[in-house]
């Protein structure tokens, strides 16, 4: 009996098709969820089904981006998502690159990739974000979230460089380290106040001690370099940007300002931005 833990979704659905195709495994098959127009380009995303062969056959599901007009963007933006996620390029792969969802067998008989969930969105004309959640574990199992945007026009994946100038990265990434300094000095001002409501003394060490101390070892690690930016996609109305958490996996239930977003308008970001990322962002 098949567990099922992955699912899929679009956000933007102007027209919906079925196909039937096969994939390299038996039990792989293709349904086309979503297309749209880019000029006169169709975009499809299609979604892979695979099975994992051992322990309780979980089912899993994965997107895959096809342009029939311009089937080299496709593969291109398909090739980069299973290097991000999977670590695994399929052009060179031995045997079936989904099967990096899953990897070895362990004795806990968990999977690389305990759960997987999948969405896209479509927010500007010239590019199409991925969204990857679920639960991976290694020597512990965490839930992640993370995002993955590419240019429709040449299938290049956008990260920060490929955004900004050299110069425009560094003034956003200075407006956004402000930006999460003020965000964490009031949540320690908050909790501080928790602490004098409360009644509480110095005698026992508190939630609000061990956060206190948490957030404030965060702003002081990253004072110098500035945070770190552990994702980002756009909006209609910008880029949202996520911060590095300030927790380890023991304390991460102190952590609740992760994930902390912080949006940066076009208005902001369009004179920072290099000119093809301007572009496919019609900005």
């Amino acid at each position: 009996m098949e567990e099922q833990r992955s699912g899929d979704a679009c956000d933007i659905a102007l027209r919906a098709e079925s196909s039937t195709m096969r994939f390299r495994l038996p039990w792989a098959g293709l349904l086309v969820l979503f297309c749209g127009t880019l000029r006169a380009q169709t975009v499809v995303i299609d979604t892979l089904h695979t099975l994992q062969p051992w322990g309780r056959q979980v089912a899993y599901t994965f997107p895959s981006v096809r342009l029939p007009n311009d089937p080299e963007v496709g593969e291109r933006i398909n090739r980069g998502l299973s290097i991000a996620f999977l670590g695994v390029d399929p052009n060179t792969a031995q045997g079936e690159p989904l099967s990096a969802l899953w990897g070895d067998p362990e004795p806990s008989g968990v999977p690389r990739i305990n759960s997987l969930h999948w969405s896209c969105a479509w927010t500007a004309p010239g590019v199409l974000t991925i969204r990857m959640m679920g639960e991976a574990c290694g020597a512990n199992c965490e839930g992640f979230d993370s995002h993955y945007t590419y240019n429709l026009r040449s299938g290049a994946y956008l990260d920060l460089d490929a955004l900004f100038s050299d110069s425009g990265r560094v003034v956003a990434e200075d407006s956004i380290t402000r930006r999460w300094e003020r965000r964490l000095a009031q949540r320690i001002v908050e909790l501080k106040a928790e602490q004098v409501a409360l009644g509480l003394n110095g005698d026992v060490t508190t939630y609000q001690d061990e956060a206190i101390a948490m957030f404030e070892d965060c702003l002081g690690m990253y004072a110098q370099r500035g945070v770190s930016i552990a994702d980002f996609f756009p909006t209609p109305d910008g880029l949202r940007f996520i911060t590095a958490r300030c927790s380890h996996h023991v304390d991460q239930e102190m952590d609740d300002l992760f994930p902390l977003a912080i949006d940066l308008s076009r208005a902001e970001l369009s004179g920072l931005l290099r000119p093809a990322a301007r572009e496919a962002l019609g900005w």
